[in-house]
């Protein structure tokens, strides 16, 4: 019986490790508390707007709906999506209802199904190695889109429109309200990043360079050696 060299034996129980501590760290929610994941994502940002107005709440709503879809299908997406999408806007425009219940209920549901479709989006770009940066970039997408639909756009619940009491308002002055939203976004998906464990298994569908397999120590004799003397 030959022994493995021990470098190769102590490179492989790394490899081990690492795989070992990475994998926990990508798994994603399962059904249903993916679902509820994305449905309190979606009552926190509502809470962060008036009148309830908690402002440092804005980016637990983009974090919380990364970790909704995290490794789930593109259907399971959208419904997360339009799950999110209602916990946000049902709430967000019950002030419509002084002014008729259908058009708070249809406003409503709009936003929710705009949700539903880009949600699943956002799901593909976290395949990508900076995916935190295309889910704040995602967050302005989706924000230009609802400017210029349902009926001629519905720009309120932009991410940047709950910061107009608060510190972080002075981004709009640099860059308007879309770089707000965008940096907003970012600490947000930030945050989803760091609890799937900052980099360490945090990528759908791939392994960490660390868990790949590295190659077999050889258990052929070394050249030169013999077990065996001449004879």
């Amino acid at each position: 019986m030959r022994a493995v060299h021990p470098l190769a034996a102590s490179g492989l129980a790394a490899q081990s490790a690492a795989a070992g501590t990475s994998r926990p760290a990508a798994r994603g929610l399962r059904w249903p508390w993916s679902l509820l994941c994305a449905m309190a994502g979606g009552l926190v940002l509502a809470a962060s707007f008036p009148p309830v107005g908690i402002w440092p709440l804005v980016p637990l709503g983009p974090a919380l709906l990364v970790l909704a879809i995290w490794r789930r299908s593109l259907p399971a997406s959208a419904l997360a999506g339009l799950v999110f999408g209602a916990a946000f806007f049902l709430p967000l425009l019950t002030w419509l209802v002084n002014l008729a219940w259908y058009v708070w209920a249809a406003l409503a549901v709009s936003e929710a199904a705009i949700f539903a479709v880009l949600v699943p989006l956002q799901r593909i770009l976290l395949r990508l190695r900076a995916w935190p940066v295309a889910v704040a970039g995602w967050w302005v997408g989706a924000e230009a889109v609802r400017d210029r639909w349902p009926w001629g756009g519905f720009p309120w619940g932009r991410l940047a429109m709950s910061q107009a009491g608060a510190p972080t308002v002075g981004w709009v002055e640099v860059g308007g309200p879309v770089l707000l939203t965008f940096l907003l976004a970012l600490v947000g998906a930030t945050l989803a990043w760091l609890v799937l464990g900052g980099g360490q298994g945090s990528r759908p569908g791939r392994a960490s360079p660390a868990a790949m397999p590295g190659p077999l120590p050889s258990t052929e004799p070394a050249a030169g050696r013999s077990d065996s003397g001449p004879g």
